[in-house]
């Protein structure tokens, strides 16, 4: 459910030369393939044969499915789009980003213990 909230409201990556809306769709695919880990199932990008015919492996019809219902665009072609996603890590900060986290929740500690001497 948060991978269609988040890829229906779009993220603004403020990135020279990447449209947001491809960021969306990764961001999207991520974390439907995060979904299934956690799941205990297998996020295989590449496309596998199933019954004596080509398809697309479980992630990629998982991801088409669900974007069907949600009103997600995706791409005819899941695999380069897949790779980028494959990128994507939860939980790891840049060293600036985590320095300006650091920088504003020092900032917000000063701000709430001078409100808790008032």
């Amino acid at each position: 459910m948060e991978a269609i909230r988040f890829a229906r409201t779009g993220v603004d990556a403020g990135k020279r030369g990447m449209s947001n809306a491809s960021l969306a769709q990764q961001i999207f695919l991520s974390d439907v393939g995060h979904a299934l880990g956690r799941a205990g199932l297998a996020a295989k990008r590449w496309r596998k044969q199933y019954d004596n015919g080509g398809g697309e492996s479980f992630y990629f019809r998982l991801a088409r499915e669900v974007a069907e219902v949600a009103g997600i665009g995706l791409p005819k072609d899941l695999k380069l789009l897949g790779q980028r996603a494959a990128q994507h890590e939860y939980g790891m900060m840049s060293p600036a980003m985590r320095m300006a986290q650091e920088v504003e929740l020092a900032d917000r500690r000063q701000r709430l213990s001078d409100l808790a001497c008032r």
